[in-house]
C-alpha cells in the first residue's frame, strides 16, 4: 500500500513533462518516493520510541496508530492505490513529528 507516493506527479505527468521534460517529472516522482519514505521511517521510529515510553499498549490505544492500521488493513483488502491510503497521511504525519519534537527538544537541532 506504501510502495509509492507519486500520485501527484502521476495525474500531472503531461504537463510536468512539458514543462521539465521526462528527465524532470521521473526527478520529481524520485523526490516524492523520498519524501514519501522519510515520513514513513520517522513515523516507524515514532511508534518506537512509543513502545520505549509506555509499553506496547500505548501504542495499541494512540488514535494515530490505530487509524493507520484501519486505513492501511480495510483499502489493502479491498483495493491498494495511492489515492486510498490520503487518510492516513495525517497519521503518519503526527507520528513522524515524534522524533522530530524529540530532537528539536533535545538540543541537538
Amino acid at each position: 500500500m506504501h510502495k509509492r507516493e507519486t500520485i501527484g506527479v502521476a495525474w500531472n505527468v503531461d504537463a510536468l513533462e512539458a514543462l521539465v521534460g521526462t528527465t524532470g517529472a521521473t526527478f520529481l516522482k524520485l523526490i516524492s518516493t523520498e519524501y514519501w519514505y522519510l515520513k514513513l521511517i520517522a513515523a516507524a521510529i515514532g511508534i518506537v520510541a512509543l513502545v520505549r515510553r509506555g509499553g506496547g499498549w500505548r501504542v495499541i490505544v494512540v488514535q494515530p496508530v490505530w487509524l493507520w492500521l484501519y486505513f492501511t488493513g480495510v483499502h489493502a483488502v479491498i483495493v491498494v492505490g495511492d489515492r486510498y491510503h490520503m487518510p492516513a497521511i495525517s497519521m503518519i504525519a503526527m507520528l513522524a513529528a515524534i522524533p522530530l519534537a524529540h530532537f528539536v527538544h533535545s538540543g541537538k537541532a
